[in-house]
């Protein structure tokens, strides 16, 4: 189970858009959509930021001990997620899902929380 999952980006090194909606993606170059191999039950912020060449989510597991989101990145080139834990500070600091609400956004550098 995960929460819905969506967003789209362009890859300039096949001049391909990809389309990312819950568990499958859609290709412009291959005119279909595939099955991917999502987070395992995880919710949290729906609409993908895209970056780097990758979607990116601020994602919670389903335990509902954890405070604080992990982010997410799917790579529309290999296709596939990669987590990144975010700082334990954060929790420290009091910055936790009871009383924030986390949001992704781009700078020219990049993803930026």
């Amino acid at each position: 189970m995960f929460g819905f999952m969506f967003g789209f980006g362009y890859l300039s090194t096949t001049d391909e858009y990809k389309v990312v909606m819950g568990a499958e993606m859609f290709s412009s170059n291959k005119g279909s959509w595939k099955r991917i191999q999502v987070p395992p039950c995880s919710v949290g912020q729906s609409c993908g930021v895209f970056s780097s060449g990758a979607l990116h989510w601020l994602l919670y597991s389903c335990d509902q001990k954890q405070q604080v989101p992990n982010l997410y990145a799917f790579d529309l080139e290999k296709e596939e997620f990669w987590m990144m834990k975010l700082p334990d500070a954060l929790q420290t600091l009091g910055l936790v899902r009871s009383s924030i609400s986390y949001q992704l956004g781009v700078t020219r550098e990049g993803a930026c929380m």
